[in-house]
């Protein structure tokens, strides 16, 4: 073998080896634990392979390059079920379906084995046995001289038709496993992964209507590069960064007016439904005007408690002349707390909004919040908070968050 090619081989697969050492002793990192590591390590390793044996194809001679052919073959399947059963992993812990009712949740712990890497390497196992058996029968007949992967050989374009037949159909699934995981919280969705995966597959499809010529090889082992860095490299990044602090969302938390307030999806169901009541035609008077204010109570409480921690004198001013306005359109808020703001001059600091703040937060829990808890929206945010609730009972379970 040429000194060089030995020497490129030796740097390739070593590469791939650090990586693969480095997915397996940071697999329980939420970054790699949520993407099947033992799963990815298989594909990760099917791709150093299939990736040395392009390299010995290039640059190696004519025997080696035959010699590598059926491994090639084989270790190309090996790269690529994995991504398959990955998806088929979070699309039974994560999909809808299972989780809206008891009896998709007793579905789902009934068949729980589903979910474990354990028995997902066994169906991988199961599906390569077949490829192997082949590989092997074409290894066999080729050592009698037939040379069925030689491009003179007539058959070779029967060859390259099913070579194209079967990338078309692992485009296709590909772009399914797209679509059916296209609702799986982000901290675990692998769509993008998915969809990078898909479009560079979709390049190989294209350029194997040409010849079988070094520019197609070149153009699968840059694929293969390309996908080890979305796959590999860009989670093993991402595994040493400092954790972000995720507050988890439950029904309980849900009962309490701050939590509400700063979570983004409880707060635009609440913001929602004060647009909604103002939507509506009150009875009195004074409904009208508490129906209508909904959604400007809720703006201007929210601006008072963000100039209050960190005042801004522009920003302060122009929340100061939207209360005149509130006050003027609305008899709710006594005019005497923006007056109190008005004699202090113009020099308006963040302290002078408590008053304004107070007022406001006591209008929000002791009117429209409690109306909030007892409204249609209020319990369609709560059967969502509970699919959130049983997903990540789930994630926890299988092992997503810690293996």
């Amino acid at each position: 073998m040429d000194e060089t090619l030995l020497i490129t081989l030796c740097v390739q697969l070593g590469g791939y080896t650090l990586l693969a050492f480095l997915l397996l002793l940071r697999r329980h990192r939420k970054e790699i634990s949520s993407r099947s590591p033992w799963l990815l390590t298989c594909s990760h390793i099917g791709n150093a392979i299939q990736g040395a044996s392009f390299l010995i194809q290039l640059h190696g001679s004519p025997s080696q390059a035959q010699a590598v052919a059926i491994p090639q073959i084989s270790s190309h399947f090996l790269f690529y079920f994995p991504y398959v059963l990955r998806g088929y992993r979070l699309y039974f812990v994560f999909h809808s379906s299972l989780g809206d009712t008891q009896q998709g949740h007793k579905y789902f712990l009934r068949h729980l084995r589903r979910s474990r890497q354990v028995w997902l390497l066994g169906v991988l196992a199961l599906l390569m046995l077949p490829i192997v058996l082949l590989c092997t029968a074409l290894a066999v007949i080729d050592r009698w001289g037939i040379g069925l992967y030689s491009h003179e050989n007539e058959q070779y374009g029967l060859f390259a038709v099913i070579y194209i037949a079967e990338a078309f159909v692992e485009q296709m699934v590909l772009l399914g496993g797209i679509y059916a995981l296209r609702h799986v919280d982000k901290d675990y969705s692998m769509s993008r992964e998915l969809l990078f995966v898909s479009i560079l597959w979709y390049f190989n499809l294209i350029f194997s209507y040409f010849n079988y010529n070094k520019f197609w090889t070149y153009e699968v082992f840059i694929r293969n590069t390309l996908i080890m860095c979305v796959s590999v490299l860009f989670p093993l990044l991402q595994s040493y960064r400092r954790p972000a602090m995720k507050e988890a969302l439950t029904l309980q938390a849900l009962r309490a007016l701050p939590v509400v307030l700063e979570n983004q999806l409880p707060y635009e169901y609440f913001q929602q439904f004060l647009r909604m009541r103002a939507a509506k035609t009150p009875t009195t008077v004074r409904d009208t005007e508490l129906e209508l204010a909904g959604d400007t109570v809720l703006n201007l409480y929210c601006r008072c408690t963000v100039y209050k921690d960190a005042p801004s004198l522009l920003e302060a001013e122009e929340t100061v002349q939207d209360l005149h306005s509130f006050c003027e359109e609305f008899s709710i808020m006594p005019y005497e707390i923006v007056q109190e703001i008005d004699l202090k001059g113009r020099g308006v600091t963040g302290d002078l909004l408590i008053p304004a703040e107070n007022f406001l937060w006591e209008l929000l829990e002791s009117h429209y919040f409690p109306l909030f808890q007892r409204s249609a929206l209020f319990s369609i945010l709560c059967r969502f908070v509970e699919q959130l609730e049983l997903q990540a009972g789930r994630a926890n379970f299988m092992s997503l968050d810690s293996s």
